[in-house]
């Protein structure tokens, strides 16, 4: 009856009548808690493993997203994922906290909610998607989080290189780091060759970068200094 009232609520969803699956999501919620344990974290984990066997963290907008059949809406992960999540944690089950990582998109939307999740499994701060993904490979090293951790890394460092040819957004000692921590986890890796080119590049960056803070007094700005040594970074 259950499943029957969730593929009733997708196929609405789907449909492209938002207020009616939205009532009907609601609805399967509130009869969904009424269950026992077992049954609730048995959709939570099914729905999980469908939504997450991905290589990457969950986008949360677009039109693949919005007619995935298996999309975890934030109803959902509110009220039946996320107390699964916590105890999850707090059970070291490297899977459930990989989960975590990958749902970086309700942590960094709803402040109140991820605050009350970091207060009930222990962790002081924010919200770090790699402390989760780092935390799982550590638990249970396998190359498919390790895939994850190294793109989520990649992500934070071009982050970091956006702004080229202007600056790098961090401090040259700051950015060796970030780039030593990436390195460091893609000796652990099957697949080293894929990084290999744009690691290169990230490198070569870091020492014009640390080149230029170390004489600033030289150049007018860092566009000037590639300018001036016939470099191009951006």
């Amino acid at each position: 009856m259950m499943m029957d009232l969730w593929d009733q609520y997708n196929k609405t969803r789907l449909a492209g009548d938002k207020k009616t699956a939205t009532k009907m999501l609601l609805n399967f919620i509130a009869l969904l808690k009424e269950k026992d344990k077992g049954h609730i974290e048995d959709f939570a984990n099914d729905l999980c493993k469908k939504a997450l066997d991905i290589d990457g963290i969950l986008p949360n907008n677009g039109v693949k997203v919005s007619n995935d059949i298996d999309r975890i809406q934030h109803p959902i992960f509110k009220e039946i994922v996320l107390p699964i999540l916590v105890e999850q944690y707090l059970e070291d089950s490297p899977m459930h906290i990989k989960w975590i990582g990958q749902l970086e998109q309700f942590f960094y939307s709803d402040k109140v909610t991820t605050e009350n999740f970091l207060r009930q499994i222990n962790v002081e701060g924010y919200f770090s998607t790699l402390h989760f993904l780092e935390k799982s490979f550590a638990i249970d090293p396998n190359q498919d989080t390790l895939s994850l951790l190294l793109k989520r890394q990649a992500q934070d460092i071009e982050y970091l290189v956006h702004e080229l040819p202007w600056m790098v957004l961090t401090e040259p000692a700051d950015f060796n780091l970030v780039l030593a921590d990436f390195k460091d986890y893609l000796a652990k890796s099957e697949y080293k060759e894929t990084w290999r080119t744009r690691l290169m590049e990230w490198e070569n960056i870091a020492g014009h970068w640390a080149v230029y803070c170390a004489r600033k007094t030289f150049y007018k700005d860092f566009i000037d200094y590639q300018e001036q040594n016939n470099i191009a970074l951006a």
